[in-house]
């Protein structure tokens, strides 16, 4: 118990200055007040009382507000005050206690836990069994990202210590972690399934080597259900009889059951798939300690099968039943709607739960990937029985989120490195020598060299980036999306805000409602967006107006525009490819300040975010490292004679870690460099900074996580430096959301390559007008019509593909 008014006072700007960092996901002062109660009530049965009264502390933010003063007093831990630990645990208890109420699970000894606001127990580096049950302690919480950390260190630690019936069952809690990811409700099982199942079979194996040296029969029964597990959900029915004739020697009874099962998912015809899940669902008991969890699993098959017998398909997940039900069962009268409606928002809550425990954007891509289909049917049935902004606050809160993710990283690289580009590691020189030699020598030899090189970095952030999360400093939460209603209060009167919902229907967001104002189909987006893409970019020439794809999505939004407001666009999936705003004879963007954001959070902390504001701008520009691009110097030249405080490099006086620190400083950022993508790799797109071609310095797409900007603008006159590309449930990977991450408030860059004398041409007419305006959207507008107007530049190609990501 904390009473001394010392700590009162202190846990009391806590909570404030918790806020205040929060920006637009903070609350307002009626909620910051009811947490400054909360973390200073005398005893937990005063906090219970409170929570159980008070609503507000039963909301998103308060859970956000009470974590972010966890995260901040252990950023502070070094300072005297925060020294023994006990503040911090004492809001450790605050939280678990918010979280409780909230999921009615408190109970009498979680009461006894926070009364006594003792810190959680540190795992000892040097012993295997602590490190393991550390991580497996973290798995059970639901912190994926930091679990994985901690039960690498205990395989490592058990390897050394010759302990392999730790290292086994370190393994089968690394298996359990991909299993979290990688098999439950959603469309898509991950970004890259073949690759996750491969790394869960790999860690089940190794579970069975290690139980097998450990003389663990039990141990080895369990790792063969785990690769049974794997192989079956994957249809690989030659490994997973080879996988039986094993298990029939460990446990025969077990080995029986699982027969059945294979033989259930490998039949051809649905009734005897049904029939043979029967029996495995009333055989169950016969798997002994697992049988409640394949009992549940086969009920949740006969469900879905039997209801819709001839849409289903055997191999989809385990938990598709909860899906189909979602879509299907009981919304034909107002009580079966109201059913579906609770058993959606439960199994929301349950994602959002887990998502809120990991911070890596690695896990919250698979997490994406994963429950796609269960945020996706229940803002269909939000929509048909409910409607408007509680469907919106779905769609959103499963788009782009490895982005929001991003918006918290920078934290754990703030704690763990002095500088963000000091590192303890250095640069990845490795992977930029393959690059130069692709770069150098384009061949199909050199290319696959890069690819594997891919791999290999990819582990190692990977790994660098679990041992930031495995920390007993690290927030035990993170922010969740914004709600649309509390976007809607940082917008201004005028401002729209278009939402294409990957459901088909586009929402309309003002200051004062969310409305739904049109639909489509978005299974025919990819083929439209195809059709009129070669006579943007000048590969085809221009054929017979289509005006397919602008009757959808565009046309829609006209009559709910007022001429010269900002319309913030919300694309999805092959949306994103094609410049919405310049499509027809009457573009939005002519008349309109347009642009894109990947999600409504992204939007709210672009627009919320505090940024240091000078009297005199400064302008930073880099270019032309190569020397291959000789416009581009006339071009960041040209722009920096509109500001007084200038920075401008190119060439050889360009050097990696100079860049970046001023990157960080500059008002207005321009680079004028090659942009690299890379399909099969979206997420090691590049800017080459500084270099020749055959040994390059590069920004990774990766290493913007690190870096904190505070500026308003960020030009990106490179080759498709806009381009992104869309993974599986919803989540975009391109350069302008990292950088609007990042803290960039707006982003201008093209879809696709354009000529570099055209693009410094565009850039000198678009730093005029901004210099004259100061907005970005009027300066662009500006470019793309004197451009339009010259005939050497007035097809598409050279202007369409310029767009504005933040707010303009």
């Amino acid at each position: 118990m904390i009473r001394h008014e010392k700590w009162l006072e202190l846990l009391t700007a806590v909570v404030w200055r918790a806020n205040e960092d929060l920006g637009a996901l903070g609350g307002g002062p009626g909620l910051v007040r009811a947490v400054t109660e909360l973390v200073t009530a005398p005893d937990a049965e005063s906090k219970v009382a409170l929570v159980e009264r008070n609503p507000l502390l039963r909301t998103d933010e308060a859970e956000w507000l009470v974590a972010r003063c966890v995260a901040l007093v252990h950023a502070q831990r070094s300072r005297d005050v925060f020294a023994d630990g006990k503040v911090g645990a004492y809001l450790r208890g605050a939280l678990g206690l918010v979280e409780a109420v909230r999921a009615g699970e408190l109970d009498a000894d979680l009461v006894r836990r926070i009364q006594g606001g003792q810190p959680l127990p540190t795992p000892d580096d040097d012993d295997p069994r602590v490190i393991e049950q550390h991580g497996r302690r973290l798995l059970d919480d639901g912190r994926l990202d930091a679990a994985e950390a901690a039960l690498f260190r205990a395989v490592t630690a058990a390897r050394a210590a010759g302990r392999p019936d730790v290292e086994g069952d370190a393994e089968i809690a690394l298996f359990k972690v991909w299993m979290r990811t990688g098999h439950g409700v959603g469309e898509q099982r991950t970004a890259q399934p073949s690759e996750q199942w491969a790394l869960m079979l790999a860690h089940a194996r190794a579970a069975e080597a290690a139980y097998r040296a450990a003389d663990d029969e039990r141990g080895v029964q369990n790792a063969l259900v785990a690769q049974l597990t794997v192989l079956v959900d994957h249809n690989h029915w030659t490994a997973a009889g080879e996988v039986l004739t094993s298990l029939e020697v460990a446990n025969e009874p077990v080995a029986r059951w699982w027969h059945q099962y294979v033989e259930a998912m490998s039949a051809r015809e649905v009734e005897t798939l049904i029939e043979r899940l029967r029996w495995c669902r009333d055989s169950a008991d016969l798997l002994g300690g697992q049988a409640e969890f394949y009992r549940r699993m086969c009920e949740g098959k006969l469900a879905a099968l039997e209801f819709r017998p001839g849409d289903v398909v055997p191999d989809q997940t385990p938990a598709l039943a909860a899906v189909t039900l979602l879509g299907e069962v009981g919304v034909r009268d107002e009580e079966g709607g109201r059913a579906v409606i609770a058993r959606g928002e439960a199994l929301v809550r349950e994602a959002e739960k887990l998502r809120r425990r990991n911070r890596t954007q690695r896990v919250q891509r698979q997490l994406s990937g994963q429950y796609a289909g269960t945020y996706r049917l229940h803002a269909r049935n939000l929509d048909r029985l409910v409607g408007g902004e509680q469907a919106v606050d779905v769609i959103q809160a499963a788009t782009s989120r490895a982005l929001v993710a991003q918006l918290w990283s920078h934290e754990l690289w703030a704690d763990a490195l002095a500088h963000p580009w000091s590192r303890a590691e250095p640069r990845p020189t490795a992977l930029e020598e393959c690059l130069g030699r692709y770069l150098a020598d384009r061949s199909v030899g050199n290319r696959s060299v890069l690819m594997a090189a891919f791999g290999r970095e990819r582990v190692r952030r990977e790994r660098q980036e679990l041992a930031l999360t495995d920390d007993d400093r690290t927030a035990p939460i993170i922010s969740g999306p914004l709600p649309t209603g509390r976007l809607r209060s940082l917008l201004r009167e005028d401002d729209r805000v278009v939402v294409y919902g990957g459901t088909g229907v586009i929402y309309l967001i003002t200051h004062d409602d969310t409305r739904k104002i049109a639909t489509f189909e978005p299974e025919e987006m990819g083929d439209l967006v195809e059709e009129v893409l070669p006579t943007l970019t000048g590969t085809q020439p221009p054929a017979a107006e289509d005006r397919r794809l602008e009757e959808r999505v565009v046309d829609p939004l006209r009559e709910h525009l007022r001429a010269g407001s900002r319309v913030f666009l919300v694309p999805m999936g092959d949306l994103w490819r094609v410049p919405l705003e310049h499509l027809g004879a009457a573009p939005l963007g002519d008349s309109h300040a347009v642009s894109c954001v990947p999600n409504l959070t992204l939007l709210g902390h672009v627009l919320a975010a505090p940024r240091l504001k000078r009297l005199i701008p400064r302008f930073v520009g880099f270019g032309d490292p190569d020397g291959s691009l000789p416009h581009a110097r006339h071009e960041l030249r040209g722009a920096a004679e509109f500001f007084v405080d200038t920075m401008v490099r190119v060439g050889d006086d360009l050097e990696f870690n100079p860049v970046v620190a001023n990157m960080a400083d500059a008002d207005v950022l321009h680079l004028a460099c090659h942009g690299l993508a890379f399909p099969e790799h979206p997420d090691f797109a590049a800017l080459h900074l500084a270099g020749p071609i055959h040994r390059p310095q590069v920004l990774w797409y990766a290493d913007l996580a690190r870096l904190r900007l505070n500026a308003r603008l960020v030009v990106l006159a490179s080759c498709h430096a806009g381009t992104g590309r869309v993974l599986p449930g919803e989540e975009y990977v391109g350069f302008p959301g990292a950088f609007l991450a990042a803290g960039a408030r707006a982003v201008v860059a093209p879809l696709w390559a354009v000529d570099d004398r055209v693009t410094a041409a565009f850039m000198d007419h678009f730093h005029r007008a901004f210099a004259h305006t100061g907005d970005s959207a009027a300066a662009l507008r500006d470019a793309r019509s004197r451009l339009r107007s010259d005939p050497l530049t007035a097809d598409p190609r050279h202007w369409a593909g310029f767009r504005i990501f933040g707010a303009p």
